[in-house]
């Protein structure tokens, strides 16, 4: 059944936890995933999106759901892991637990494009979960309308650009990013600032906020949702980055293998923010986003795979449910990065 190759690649990914060296087996199982979502899923397809139940989505519910239990076990027995935890939740969702905070930067608790029933209460739950929301552009697949006035009515802060705040209204808890803005939320130094959405030409197309967050004890990262990171991107000078999230597939056309304009290649691409941002660790985001490949889209796990094996920086992809951490403020050697001969 064709499902069963999903889940099995699937369990896989959960039998051989995200790593910062080359794992064959990880490498293996985002393969069959990458095939399997671009024979599978599409309209008229075995699993096509739109069918109800759908299979695909249960499956990587079941793994979101097990996520939250574990981050709500940790907070209620202030049991979380010595350094900063990194849950991968759906699309370019991820959950970051340091300093004993939890931060939620482009949650998605489900995808709401096919009509598809949530957990009950599973919004809810999230909201009254995290202690701040983040949130980088518009775009139904990086902002959750019902998760964000869910956080706002439980007390959490959110911060989004200053266009996307406006259509929820007035809300003292609302924190609207215009330019570059510098803030202090739970004891986390936060800075905002505003870049260019991938493929857009202009800031004024679609403004996108990228955040930088620094703990107490020094730690910090930088989370960029749809930014161009090859355009507008920055970091604090001076300041350590430990941990980069940079968005899927190529920035823009002077990347993208094939178009005219192309001058250059994703390795090119994601070098660029590497010599701004110069972080310990790289963390790949929005692969596999399923209304994208519902659209035509490829899922580009592969392309990870490359930039994995490519880069000198210790990096990783992971699926929707699983989670990293980095131990304190060490320095994680390149070399682990390395593919084995």
């Amino acid at each position: 059944m064709s499902i069963d190759r999903f889940k099995t690649a699937v369990s896989v990914l959960f039998r051989h936890p995200p790593a910062w060296k080359y794992d064959r087996n990880r490498d293996h199982a985002f393969a069959e995933i990458d095939r399997f979502l671009e024979e599978y899923v599409r309209p008229g397809r075995p699993c096509d999106l739109k069918k109800r139940p759908n299979e695909v989505w249960e499956c990587v519910e079941s793994h979101l759901v097990r996520a939250v239990g574990e981050i709500e076990k940790t907070i209620t027995l202030r049991a979380a892991p010595q350094g900063v935890t990194v849950w991968q939740m759906y699309n370019s969702g991820v959950i970051v637990q340091l300093a004993g905070r939890t931060v939620a930067l482009d949650l998605l608790p489900i995808i709401r494009d096919f009509d598809w029933v949530e957990p009950p209460g599973f919004t809810r739950r999230i909201a009254g979960m995290v202690d701040m929301l983040l949130v980088t552009h518009r775009h139904k697949d990086h902002c959750d309308a019902a998760l964000v006035r869910s956080c706002l009515r439980s007390g959490k802060p959110v911060m989004m650009p200053r266009p996307l705040a406006e259509t929820f209204g007035s809300d003292p808890l609302l924190i609207p990013v215009d330019g570059t803005l510098e803030t202090e939320l739970q004891n986390l130094k936060i800075t905002a600032r505003t870049g260019c959405h991938v493929w857009k030409e202009t800031v004024a197309e679609l403004p996108v906020a990228y955040y930088e967050i620094t703990a107490p004890d020094g730690f910090s990262f930088i989370f960029a949702g749809d930014t161009d990171y090859t355009k507008e991107f920055e970091k604090t000078p001076g300041r350590d980055i430990h941990l980069l999230f940079i968005p899927w597939r190529n920035p823009n056309a002077q990347y993208e293998q094939g178009h005219p304009l192309c001058r250059g290649t994703t390795l090119d691409a994601v070098n660029i923010a590497l010599r701004r941002i110069r972080p310990r660790a790289l963390i790949y985001e929005h692969y596999g986003e399923l209304k994208h490949v519902y659209d035509g889209f490829a899922p580009s796990y592969g392309m990870a795979a490359w930039l994995k094996k490519s880069l000198k920086v210790p990096s990783e992809r992971m699926f929707w449910g699983e989670h990293i951490t980095m131990r304190g403020l060490q320095r994680i050697s390149s070399r682990s990065a390395r593919p084995r001969s």
